[in-house]
């Protein structure tokens, strides 16, 4: 069942040391068959897809074999500045969960709010999520093309993830070239928590979850109008 999950503040203990890990950076060729493991990977948004030019600090991705798999993509997105290894704990328990996980590095700058704060249409915010989402040129108060955005990095990875390790079954989140949502939780912090609930209202995902992610119009003392609209993922 789809599902809103507003969290404000959550505290996740330390994933247990466990020599059974693989970590690589970059590139790399999986030749083996999957074992029971636990697979941490560093790889950079410009190694998924050369024409991404900014924003390239490295996307974390882990895979816990040693559990029973959800085939479910656990997806965060990072705060205002920050990047996916900060939240490392994070994609590790949902890998630990039995999901697919991954850490995306995306266009996150505080541009969104300096373009958006004081928009007495309040429409400014949608419009500046929107461009960071797709790519779709919304809006003069930040620059985000298609190579760029959430929305392409997400795909361009997994491509990669697949291609490079094959026999990890990525490729179930990938339908007609281009991400299968349908199977994918959404999960993010701060101005990476309004990009999830975000992205859950333009496709429709199994999940979105928030951590301590809040809207406010300053110069209109309300939520941005995008908040309280319809979307297409269902509450329940």
């Amino acid at each position: 069942m789809n599902k809103y999950i507003v969290i404000a503040f959550i505290f996740l203990a330390s994933c247990k040391k466990n020599n059974d890990v693989t970590t690589n950076v970059g590139s790399a060729t999986d030749t083996s068959r999957i074992t029971s493991q636990l697979y941490e990977y560093n790889i950079l948004p410009s190694s998924t897809n050369s024409a991404i030019s900014n924003f390239n600090s490295a996307h974390e991705v882990c895979l816990d074999t040693r559990t029973t798999l959800k085939n479910k993509l656990f997806v965060f997105l990072p705060g205002t500045t920050g990047f996916p290894a900060t939240y490392k704990l994070i994609v590790k328990q949902a890998a630990s969960q039995g999901y697919h996980a991954i850490g995306l590095m995306y266009p996150n700058d505080a541009s969104i709010y300096s373009a958006s704060n004081n928009d007495t249409t309040n429409t400014q915010f949608a419009k500046c999520r929107q461009e960071i989402f797709d790519g779709t040129d919304k809006t003069s108060g930040l620059s985000v093309d298609t190579n760029n955005c959430i929305k392409n990095r997400l795909y361009k990875l997994l491509l990669y993830l697949q291609r490079t390790y094959p026999n990890q079954n990525w490729s179930q989140y990938i339908l007609n070239d281009q991400v299968n949502w349908s199977k994918c939780v959404v999960a993010g912090h701060s101005q990476g928590g309004g990009h999830a609930f975000f992205i859950a209202k333009k496709v429709a995902v199994d999940q979105t979850i928030s951590f301590s992610s809040i809207y406010w119009n300053a110069a209109l003392n309300t939520n941005a109008a995008w908040v309280t609209e319809a979307g297409v993922t269902p509450i329940s």
